[in-house]
């Protein structure tokens, strides 16, 4: 069984009214998996993209970036609407849309614990309330966080508006993000074994490998 299964969907089966049904809303017509159609490639303009879809949080560095794309990719293939939000100083805001998917970009602060910045926190904060907007907006029927600080803002926003999200986490060691949201997510998927004893709180978590 592939990871996107184990992840998205396997991972998730003892959920059949939140992530089950969301994924199902999620998706649209063969047509619309045409990258030049507006509403896969509309990233200056989210209330054009479909209502319902996937909505990708992630960024920060390739190790979050590229298995959400690899994910995104299996997911658009299989007719679902899937778009990304990250910073929009971030390598995701060049590596997303080249792949071919809708990207909006918002604040996003980086926490440094050795050195914390009141100026990052209130990045954060700025980044929260522009996707709280775009979650309104767009009302995805997931959000799906890969980790990284970039996607704080995302996951968040989907706390605060009760939209269903799940985690995948690709470091035996997880990050301060995943960490924070893993007890209100739907399922965590994880790389490694090594992880699973660091997310005690998640309510359903599975070793699924890296995508």
């Amino acid at each position: 069984m592939s990871a996107v299964d184990l992840q998205l969907a396997d991972a998730t089966s003892l959920e059949p009214s939140s992530v089950d049904s969301s994924l199902e809303h999620s998706r649209i017509g063969d047509s619309s998996l045409d990258p030049s159609q507006p509403e896969l490639s509309s990233p200056t303009d989210p209330t054009s993209w479909p209502k319902g879809g996937l909505l990708f949080a992630t960024g920060g560095s390739g190790g979050h970036i590229y298995p959400a794309v690899a994910v995104a990719r299996e997911l658009a293939g299989r007719a679902h609407a899937v778009a990304f939000l990250g910073a929009r100083d971030g390598m995701e805001a060049r590596i997303v849309p080249a792949e071919g998917f809708a990207f909006h970009g918002v604040a996003a602060g980086k926490w440094d614990r050795g050195r914390p910045d009141p100026r990052q926190g209130l990045r954060a904060a700025r980044g929260l309330g522009q996707a709280v907007r775009l979650l309104r907006a767009t009302a995805p029927a997931l959000v799906v966080g890969f980790g990284g600080f970039a996607s704080f803002p995302g996951l968040a926003a989907a706390r605060l508006l009760a939209v269903p999200y799940v985690l995948h986490e690709a470091n035996a060691l997880p990050g301060g993000v995943v960490r924070l949201f893993a007890r209100g997510a739907q399922a965590v998927a994880v790389s490694s074994e090594a992880a699973r004893a660091r997310l005690p709180g998640a309510r359903r978590l599975e070793v699924s490998g890296f995508p």
